[in-house]
Formats: structure tokens, C-alpha cells, sequence
């Protein structure tokens, strides 16, 4: 299963750190939110740039930092 991060909601919330990069590529310490969600499900998290066709996906918001919890 692939798990997409949506920033399309977020994104001007988070000016100024989303001019230059995508918000689940802002690091939170040493990782960014994009490998802490790749770390913790042990699937690729991969940007929405356009709307996907596939049927086998979860789509998050990607200003949602993940936990085990």
C-alpha cells in the first residue's frame, strides 16, 4: 500500500518554510516528515503532485507528524 501526503490544505500555513520544499519535506530533528512516516510503516511515502488513478493508496495530510501511538 502506498501512502500519499497531501499538502495541498497546509502548505500556506506553514509559509515560510514551504516556499522552497514540500511540507512533509520540513525536518522535525534530524528527519523529515516524509522518512518518519517511511520509518514507522515501513512503506514509501510519496507527494501528491496530481491525482493518483490507483486504487490501493491512503491519503494523509502531510503536516500530520506520525507516532507508534
Amino acid at each position: 500500500m502506498k501512502i500519499f501526503l497531501d499538502d495541498s490544505e497546509c502548505r500556506s500555513l506553514l509559509v515560510p518554510f514551504t516556499r522552497t520544499r514540500h511540507t512533509a519535506d520540513i525536518r522535525i530533528g534530524i528527519i523529515t516528515i516524509r522518512e518518519k512516516w517511511q520509518l514507522l510503516t515501513n512503506e514509501i511515502a510519496e507527494i501528491i503532485t496530481s491525482i493518483e488513478s490507483e486504487n490501493d493508496f491512503i491519503s494523509i495530510s502531510a503536516n500530520i507528524i506520525p507516532t507508534k501511538e
